[in-house]
């Protein structure tokens, strides 16, 4: 078992922290316009996408940690945790990427990104935490945000099956980011990333096999470049939760479907009605506000 390194003084582990969740956002947004590029290639499916994203993150752990003795594969079968974050974070990724694909990316991720708030209805719900009025308020807002962005209002208040498994997987992500913190002061940052890779891989085998049509080879590089990125910004995330709280490095990600709605924006042509735009920046200030009142600094 892996433990922190008590070398670093709490200022430069914070600073290394903050760097790293930095970058995994940058390596994330871009990721993310790659794989909506590549989704809209024949023979790509949301499939395809999850299972570039496992391929490359495994090639990646393989070559650069596991000779450093850095990745330990019989954990992945032996620690329950390491098999609960894998099945969890294999089920975000299709979600993420099937509705990327038919929603585009920017409603996507801003629709995976309300993690928080249902992480705090599950602490409260499972782990008896309290809710407090100021935290249902924001909540409320971000539901209400909900209803512009997935159309709600003009469709006699129901949503599509996309919208509403891109909704799944903010609940489904909730689970995951709680156990990645659990995971992170006992195993090495590439044993818990390989772990939503193995289990992914297991899943999407099955349904890629089966599809008609398979990638051309321009779609295949494309595919490749997207699972590098991801796999950049997947590992410098999760040793970023080594130096940082919950809390701070979950507000910074909230930083993701801005940077991504608007680098679709500019390179991929997506657009937003007002009432979308509305919507999002309401689940994003909402997510965002329920994050630092459950961890602001309790008063002496």
């Amino acid at each position: 078992m892996r433990q922190p390194d008590s070398q670093t003084s709490p200022l430069d582990g914070r600073h290394r922290g903050l760097l790293l969740m930095v970058m995994s956002i940058v390596f994330f947004a871009a990721s993310n316009l790659v794989f909506k590029a590549a989704g809209d290639m024949p023979g790509v499916s949301g499939w395809t996408l999850t299972l570039a994203r496992a391929v490359m993150g495994l090639l990646i752990v393989a070559v650069f940690f596991w000779p450093r003795g850095r990745f330990e594969p019989e954990h992945l079968v032996k620690n329950p945790w390491l098999i609960l974050r894998g099945v969890l974070g294999g089920a975000n990724l299709v979600l993420l990427y099937v509705t990327m694909i038919k929603l585009g990316a920017g409603r996507a991720v801003v629709l995976n990104c309300t993690y928080p708030i249902f992480a705090s209805i599950l602490a409260a719900v499972f782990l008896k935490e309290k809710l407090h009025a100021v935290q249902l308020g924001w909540m409320g807002l971000a539901f209400f945000g909900l209803t512009f962005i997935t159309g709600m209002w003009d469709n006699g208040g129901h949503i599509g099956i996309y919208y509403a498994l891109g909704i799944l997987s903010g609940v489904i992500a909730a689970g995951v980011i709680v156990v990645i913190r659990h995971l992170s002061r006992r195993e090495h940052t590439a044993t818990i990333f390989s772990a939503q890779c193995f289990y992914a891989l297991l899943v999407v085998c099955g349904p890629v096999s089966t599809h008609p049509t398979a990638p051309a080879w321009d779609a295949v590089a494309v595919l490749v470049m997207g699972g590098a990125l991801v796999s950049l910004g997947q590992l410098s995330m999760t040793r970023a939760y080594l130096y940082l709280p919950v809390a701070q490095g979950a507000s910074m990600q909230l930083s993701l479907p801005v940077v991504t709605a608007l680098g679709a924006v500019v390179f991929l042509g997506e657009r937003f009605t007002w009432l979308e735009a509305l919507g999002a920046a309401m689940i994003i200030a909402g997510c965002l506000q329920v994050v630092r009142f459950k961890y602001r600094p309790k008063a002496l």
